[in-house]
């Protein structure tokens, strides 16, 4: 086991909210806020597990800790990252060992997850109806 995440919800009902479509809308706002916690913990937890377990640690040296920025299905994800720098026969490389244990591509901002969803949600509506569907996780013009 790498890790084990755990986040607590919790809502508070009111008289206000004694009508199912508020209730849906607030354990849904409160299940995307403990996602979010739960996925960037996760990417933290990961980051550590692979620079000390599964990175050479005499040819990849750290060379630096970088932010990163990834649109999921729970929402913008903020996380650090680790780069490393590698040489191998006089061949310098630099990449990281969290994106790439995760498959994140060079450039990526958001996962295939909520690109799905963006077009899924773009096939009965307009595009840009679709992005506001989203909260604007994806723009219009990227669906």
């Amino acid at each position: 086991m790498i890790a084990k995440i755990e986040s607590f919800v919790e809502i508070e009902i009111t008289e206000k909210d004694l009508d199912i479509n508020k209730l849906d809308d607030k354990i849904y706002k409160a299940s995307i806020k403990a996602g979010q916690e739960i996925f960037e913990k996760s990417l933290e937890e990961i980051n550590k597990y692979v620079i000390k377990k599964k990175r050479d640690k005499e040819v990849a040296k750290i060379h630096s800790n970088k932010r990163g920025k990834l649109g999921t299905m729970v929402g913008d994800i903020n996380y650090r990252y680790t780069q490393v720098k590698e040489e191998i026969n006089k061949k310098v490389s630099y990449y990281s060992p969290l994106k790439r244990v995760l498959n994140i591509k060079p450039h990526q901002q958001i996962t295939d997850g909520l690109k799905i969803q963006g077009v899924m949600s773009s096939s009965s509506v307009s595009y840009r109806a679709a992005s506001e569907n989203l909260s604007h996780r994806i723009s219009h013009s990227t669906i």
